[in-house]
């Protein structure tokens, strides 16, 4: 529960810096601080004229300090966007995205594979697969699950069929399927840094639709 919690807080602060108010406040506050520093040097050229020179110096030295520290705060954000555009450059490149898919075979059956449409190469691809049936009737909804194989690696923009093994053969067989068949998916795998990925989605002739993980 906190780990999604913090998710969702990482969201919003991400969906606010990339948000032109964020922006306009950022700008605003090195303008307002530059306005402060031009009041300050002229109030010091006052002071200095009128013989005050320690508090002259004083509040020179309060400017400087402010104009240094709005610099260095515009520059340590400006750091953190470079460093976040080049984390989320690297989660392109190495990013997979495995999906379900319909294959057709010269003998006009069709097949269900899972398709990695991401850059990146997948690890330990998994599929928790359910073959939805809808009494059509009383439109009641049963599952049938499949057993599917573990797929080690799966590169990128690769398909490779969903197996299953026979149970009392042991022998694998490629599952298939019927265009007018509704199915369910959990699909996890890793990408070649070990982040993990899930996806839940449900595909048939309605086409798809993500569920929630």
């Amino acid at each position: 529960m906190w780990s999604r919690a913090y998710g969702r807080a990482r969201e919003q602060w991400a969906r606010l810096r990339r948000s032109p108010i964020y922006g306009w406040t950022n700008k605003q506050g090195v303008r307002m601080a530059g306005a402060c520093a031009v009041f300050l040097a002229i109030w010091t050229a006052l002071r200095f004229i009128l013989g005050d020179k320690n508090e002259a110096i004083l509040v020179a030295t309060a400017a400087i300090l402010l104009w240094y520290t709005m610099e260095t705060w515009s520059l340590r954000w400006e750091t953190i966007n470079q460093t976040r555009e080049m984390r989320a450059q690297r989660e392109l490149q190495i990013r997979p995205f495995v999906v379900l898919d319909f294959e057709r075979t010269e003998s006009f059956s069709i097949h269900l594979a899972l398709r990695n449409v991401g850059h990146g190469a997948a690890l330990g691809v998994f599929c928790s697969l359910l073959r939805v049936q809808i009494d059509p009737f009383s439109l009641k909804e049963s599952k049938e699950e499949e057993d599917c194989e573990r797929i080690d690696v799966l590169a990128g923009q690769e398909s490779r069929r969903l197996i299953s093994r026979h149970f009392t053969t042991g022998e694998p067989y490629p599952i298939e399927g019927l265009a007018a068949e509704t199915f369910e998916a959990i699909i996890t795998y890793k990408n070649i840094e070990g982040r993990a990925y899930k996806l839940h989605l449900r595909f048939g002739p309605d086409g798809y639709q993500v569920l929630e993980p």
